[in-house]
């Protein structure tokens, strides 16, 4: 038997003035198992007539069924295929700067490290498709070294091999009961490669000389990505192109010292050209 039913696109939670957008389905394993669970219950009243006591007899069946909500959302514009475009449409492209500025004294105040990113200016994604992006670091070999001394100081300097990653993750809040923590989720690492332009290679060592290293690369979500993010009164969910100067991908930390978040949404559903 067919069945169809319009979904409310908002909803209001008590003691919240303002309503928010109806969230997908949604589960959290861990650290705490939290998940958002659509039931549809359905009532099938069945009715006879009994000649013998001359009325109707009436008997009522309940069925609760498991729904999978999951809106779809797409870009707005298609994402450029390479950073080579920029010249022809550089209004598809933003720029983000990001000047390091640890929150202690690394002790070589003279140095410091200067990134360049360039990304597709949609800033929303289908999950499924590749990302374009390039980068520009502009600093000292060793600066990278004094802040690798400061930040992680477990690590052998030399043995560093890439200095700079970019990610995409996705954090989740939960906020229940007087029960709060992030979750922390790496959906896909970028792949990067040094341009031939950059000064040298992207090492870290002794050198007070200036270098300047770039790089051309993509991001893709490795993860399989249901939903978009979301915010409710309890739970949000939000996405993120993070880079990471010498720390590998991985959890965002509080002071964000090595790390650059740039918020982004995820789309399920790919472009379609509708002219």
């Amino acid at each position: 038997m067919p069945l169809s039913m319009p979904f409310p696109t908002s909803y209001r939670e008590r003691g919240q003035d303002r309503p928010f957008r109806l969230p997908p389905s949604f589960e959290l394993p861990k650290p705490q198992r939290v998940a958002i669970v659509y039931t549809l219950q359905i009532i099938v009243t069945k009715s006879r007539n009994v000649p013998m006591i001359g009325k109707k007899l009436s008997r009522e069946v309940c069925m609760s069924i498991h729904i999978r909500y999951r809106p779809r959302v797409r870009p707005s514009r298609p994402v450029p295929d390479c950073f080579s475009e920029v010249k022809q449409s550089p209004e598809d492209w933003m720029e983000d700067v990001w000047i390091t500025k640890p929150s202690v004294d690394t002790g070589n105040e003279a140095f410091s490290a200067r990134c360049h990113f360039f990304f597709p200016s949609v800033r929303v994604f289908t999950a499924s498709e590749k990302i374009p992006f390039h980068l520009r670091l502009e600093t000292s070999p060793l600066f990278l070294h004094s802040l690798v001394k400061l930040f992680v100081p477990q690590q052998n300097p030399s043995k560093i091999e890439e200095v700079l990653h970019v990610y995409i993750l996705r954090q989740t809040t939960v906020n229940i009961h007087g029960t709060s923590f992030n979750h922390d989720q790496v959906l896909g690492r970028g792949q990067m490669m040094l341009q031939s332009s950059s000064t040298s290679k992207a090492v870290v060592s002794g050198s007070e000389e200036p270098v300047t290293w770039s790089w051309n690369g993509n991001l893709r979500c490795e993860a399989p990505v249901l939903s978009t993010g979301f915010t409710t009164g309890q739970i949000s969910t939000t996405d993120y192109i993070v880079l990471s100067l010498l720390l590998p991908p991985g959890q965002l930390r509080p002071d964000l010292s090595l790390q650059r978040a740039i918020p982004i949404r995820l789309a399920t559903e790919p472009w379609i050209d509708r002219s």
